[in-house]
Formats: C-alpha cells, sequence, structure tokens
C-alpha cells in the first residue's frame, strides 16, 4: 500500500498499515523536542519479560538503558556487562570477552576471558584450521605431518624438497659449495665467478665439476 510519512509528508510503499514513517531517521526528526510514551515502558509494559534476552547470534542481551554501548531499545551483551562489573572498568572496543566453552548463552565468569581483538582472531582462526588439518606423508623421508587440506604441500621440510629438487656443486672458481636447481642447474656460484673465469681463461662455456653428495 503507498502511504503518507507523517515527518516528510512523502509518499512510500509499505506492508504493514501501522508505519507512518519512511524512514528511522524521519522518525528520530519528528520525535526531537516530543515527550515519548514512558508510562508502559520497561516493567509497566505488558509484553515486558524481565529485560533479558537472546540475539540472533546467541548471546544474551540485558536492559541497561543509560549504558554508554547500549544497542537498540537500550540493550547490552551481558557477558561484556559482568566483565565491566567485576573489573570495575568499562571496555573498549578492542577489549573481547570470550566463551571458553563456546556456549555464547554461558555467562559465568568462570567461562568468561577478556582478549584483545587481535589474540581473539588468532586463537578463533586456530581453532578453524585444526578441524580443516589432514595427516600426509612425505615422498621423501616418508614422515608423517599435518597440513591444510587446501594447502599444496607436499614435503615435510625444506631439506626434503631441496634433496629432491636441488643438487650441490663446487664453483670451478672460487671451490664455493652452493646449492642449485636440478632443472637447468647453475656451473657457478655467483656471475662475479663466471665473469672472471671468462676473463683469465678465455672461454665461453665451461664443464661443471662433480656434484658433491
Amino acid at each position: 500500500m503507498i502511504k503518507t510519512c507523517v515527518n516528510c509528508k512523502k509518499e512510500f510503499k509499505t506492508p504493514s498499515s501501522k508505519r507512518k514513517f519512511c524512514s528511522k531517521e524521519c522518525y528520530r526528526n519528528y520525535m526531537i523536542g516530543r515527550k515519548r510514551n514512558i508510562d508502559i515502558a520497561g516493567s509497566k509494559n505488558p509484553n515486558y519479560k524481565g529485560g533479558r534476552r537472546a540475539d540472533k547470534d546467541g548471546y544474551i542481551l540485558v536492559m541497561e538503558p543509560t549504558h554508554p554501548d547500549r544497542r537498540y531499545h537500550g540493550y547490552v551483551l551481558e557477558h561484556r556487562l559482568f566483565v565491566e562489573q567485576y573489573l570495575k572498568l568499562r571496555l573498549t572496543k578492542n577489549d573481547i570477552v570470550h566463551h571458553k566453552n563456546g556456549i555464547r548463552s554461558d555467562n559465568r565468569l568462570i567461562n568468561l576471558d577478556l582478549l584483545s581483538k587481535s589474540d581473539h582472531d588468532n586463537l578463533h582462526n586456530a581453532t578453524r584450521n585444526k578441524s580443516k588439518r589432514i595427516i600426509k606423508t612425505c615422498p621423501v623421508c616418508n614422515k608423517k605431518f599435518s597440513s591444510l587440506k587446501s594447502s599444496g604441500v607436499t614435503y615435510c621440510s625444506l631439506d626434503c624438497f631441496f634433496s629432491l629438487h636441488r643438487l650441490k656443486r663446487v664453483c670451478p672458481y672460487c671451490g664455493k659449495v652452493f646449492t642449485t636447481r636440478k632443472v637447468q642447474p647453475r656451473i657457478f656460484c655467483s656471475k662475479t665467478c663466471c665473469l672472471e673465469m671468462r676473463k683469465e681463461t678465455g672461454l665461453r662455456t665451461f664443464r661443471p665439476l662433480e656434484e658433491v653428495n
């Protein structure tokens, strides 16, 4: 149906016959300087259920109209309120109250832990990653190790990876032992050694020395 906003006189569509304003902003502007009906607020309201309810995420909300961090209709999170009352200080946005057993409605002080936002994120990320890990077997040493399902990790360590895909050689110029790839391996340990060897011998190509085990 089409109705006219009481505040801005603008027409708007709504499925509700009780709606009088086109937006919350118009409602707030209309209520400025007007006396609200406080005679049926709180415990005087017939629909009052004790000032305690659960939100859609499972957290418990309690009625605290004077709290600076109150939500809409004057409700605050009960677990944060309990910690504030216990520590006698106000929590900031960086202070996160963590439920140890994972039950969001269990707001006993023994089940609550105060963490910073970064520590709380790391704690939950570690729990999520733990459930997504699988046991793999290293193809080089046959050692079993834990890795994420989504990762492409095949070897248990870099040593196993290098032992399969890299080899050790001795630089023909300086005699230094260095590591290189098995596919298109290098002969010299650096470009400097290669240039110096070319200056002394006048050659352009060289054969590698024996590989080092």
